[in-house]
C-alpha cells in the first residue's frame, strides 16, 4: 500500500469517525468498488455522470441509514460541472458523498470525463427497516439523456445493496450486451464491477483517534456546512 493509498484511508476512517459523533451512525459495511471504464471513453453516448442512490424502502423518511462515498479516482479521467442532490444527498466527486435516507429518494448525479478506470470506498450502515421493502444503496452510470447505461442489474444498477440484515450482500452486475444506451451507440459491455471488502479495524482506529477530539466536537454545530475544510479537499 503506497502513501497515497494510506492518506486516503487514514482520511476515510476519520471522516467515518465524524459521522458516527454528527448522526450516531456506525459503519456496518466497507468496501472498495473498482470498475473498468475504458469502454465509456470516445463513446457516442457521452457525457456520462454518476448516480448513487440510497432509498428509504420502508417510506417512512427517518433517515435510519447513511452511505459514505469517498477516495474517488477516475484514472485519466476527472469529475466535471456541479453535482445535482435529492433528499439526504451532499458533496461532490472531488472530495466525499454522504447520502442518508431522509426521504424515499435520496440521490446523488455528477458528470464526469471517463478514464480507464474508476474507484471509490464505500462506508455504508446497515440498519434493518422492518417494512415491506428495505432500504436500499445502489451505483449506476448514466448517459447524455439522464437514462442508465442498460446493465444486468435491477433498474439498470451496476451495484445494489438491499439493507436487509447486519452482513447484506453486495450485488454487482455488468453491461447488457443486448441493449444500447437511450442516447445511440453500440451496446457498453461493461465489466462487473470488482469489490473489494476494507477491514473493519481501520475504522474502529479512525473511531478511536475521532473520541480522541469528543470534547472539541462536542462544541461543533451539527450542521454538515460547518465540516472542517479538510474533508472537501
Amino acid at each position: 500500500m503506497n502513501i497515497k493509498s494510506i492518506a486516503g484511508y487514514l482520511k476515510l476512517t476519520l471522516f467515518v469517525g465524524m459521522l458516527a459523533g454528527f448522526t450516531g451512525a456506525q459503519a456496518d459495511l466497507l468496501f472498495t468498488v473498482n470498475l473498468d471504464t475504458t469502454l465509456l471513453i470516445n463513446h457516442v453516448a457521452a457525457p456520462f455522470f454518476v448516480e448513487f442512490q440510497l432509498n428509504d424502502g420502508s417510506g417512512t423518511d427517518h433517515g435510519n441509514n447513511t452511505a459514505l462515498l469517498s477516495n474517488f479516482d477516475f484514472g485519466d479521467g476527472s469529475p466535471l460541472g456541479s453535482a445535482s442532490l435529492s433528499g439526504g444527498a451532499s458533496g461532490d466527486l472531488g472530495s466525499n458523498i454522504v447520502l442518508a435516507d431522509e426521504n424515499f429518494l435520496n440521490a446523488f448525479i455528477q458528470e464526469f470525463s471517463a478514464g480507464k478506470t474508476l474507484s471509490f470506498d464505500v462506508a455504508l450502515t446497515t440498519v434493518i427497516d422492518f417494512g415491506p421493502q428495505p432500504d436500499q444503496f445502489s451505483f449506476a452510470i448514466l448517459d447524455c439523456s439522464g437514462v442508465e447505461i442498460p446493465t444486468t442489474g435491477p433498474a439498470d444498477a451496476l451495484l445494489a445493496v438491499d439493507i436487509d440484515s447486519a452482513s447484506p450482500a453486495v450485488r454487482s452486475y455488468g453491461g447488457d450486451v443486448g441493449r444500447s444506451p437511450a442516447c445511440g451507440g453500440p451496446p457498453i459491455p461493461l465489466k462487473t464491477p470488482q469489490v473489494v471488502p476494507l477491514p473493519a479495524s481501520g475504522i474502529l482506529f479512525g473511531l478511536g483517534l475521532f473520541g480522541l477530539g469528543a470534547y472539541g466536537m462536542k462544541r461543533m454545530p451539527r450542521s454538515r456546512d460547518s465540516w472542517p475544510h479538510w474533508l472537501s479537499s
